[in-house]
């Protein structure tokens, strides 16, 4: 199949010769997409994964929450064009964010899974390519990551990363302290266990990159491979900053109440729990937010004074 001249709404073209072949041999590759009320978004994350020029099979595993904009439609219609690529899976029920999260990843055939979420999108043509060569030539590493560009609802740029020209390995303690953004984000299938704790968070790329830095490295490669879209709808994105400073922190202390962590993990969970709450202090104190420190000051208290 060739995917040449087609476009969507948002003006991304398509000139990439499909990678699988016309059977069912398991991919080496899935990328898992997750999506709720994506309806704006959702075919330019799903063309941009056909895009993907490669040498191995790859395929796109569509997780839909139920979503009532029109999104399901789009997943279907295209599903129905590249069966042998595409799978959208059964929404007959309400998920909810973590646990879409995890039925995309747990019926990824894929030796390597490449996350994205049904507003972000993909811009470099060789991203699995690049990522999935790294990954095969460093067996230490389970979870590779590359820059991206923030982008709006239109899909005009806001910011762009620095790109860095030759890949950066760390160690799997360092990763706890660094952020990956979600459709950058290549790793091992084999290197994830969801524990009940990641199914009380909102901010669950955090916590899976935490599950991912817990069995092995994590490498940045530096080059751009994909856009985050920050717009209206986003959920992280309506909220004001306390809010954003508190799901933060809830989200470090249920990684800490997890026990799946290796100590030494834990330990640095436990040491960027305590920095952040200290960042965001001095922002709040920065800012002039006194009714927002109190209540701030007061959520850390609380859970300091129940899990210590």
């Amino acid at each position: 199949m060739n995917f040449n001249n087609v476009h969507t709404n948002n003006k991304i073209s398509l000139h990439a010769t499909d990678p699988i072949l016309e059977n069912q041999l398991a991919p080496e590759v899935s990328v898992a997409i997750s999506t709720y009320n994506h309806g704006q978004f959702i075919e330019q994350t799903i063309l941009s994964a056909l895009a993907q020029q490669t040498s191995f099979r790859f395929e796109i595993v569509i997780a839909d929450d139920q979503s009532n904009d029109g999104t399901t439609a789009i997943c279907k219609h295209y599903e129905g064009i590249y069966p042998a690529i595409i799978r959208v899976l059964d929404n007959e029920f309400k998920y909810g964010q973590s646990k879409n999260l995890e039925r995309a990843v747990q019926h990824s055939r894929g030796k390597y899974i490449a996350y994205c979420e049904g507003d972000d999108y993909f811009t470099d043509l060789l991203k699995l390519q690049r990522q999935f060569d790294f990954m095969e030539k460093h067996s230490d590493v389970t979870v590779c990551f590359h820059r991206i560009v923030s982008v709006d609802e239109m899909g005009h740029i806001i910011e762009q990363q620095n790109i860095e020209r030759t890949p950066v390995i760390y160690e799997s303690e360092k990763l706890i302290h660094l952020f990956a953004p979600t459709p950058s984000l290549f790793f091992r299938k084999n290197a994830v266990d969801f524990p009940p704790e990641f199914h009380e968070v909102k901010s669950t790329d955090a916590f899976l990159f935490a599950l991912l830095a817990d069995k092995g490295k994590g490498a940045d490669l530096g080059f751009i491979g994909a856009a985050y879209r920050k717009h209206p709808d986003g959920l992280f994105n309506r909220m004001n900053k306390l809010d954003r400073y508190e799901q933060t922190l809830h989200t470090r202390l249920k990684m800490k109440e997890a026990k799946i962590f290796s100590p030494e993990i834990h330990k640095e969970i436990k040491k960027e729990l305590h920095r952040r709450e200290w960042v965001y202090l001095k922002a709040m104190i920065k800012d002039l937010k006194i009714k927002e420190l109190f209540k701030l000051t007061l959520f850390i208290l609380r859970y300091r004074l129940k899990f210590g």
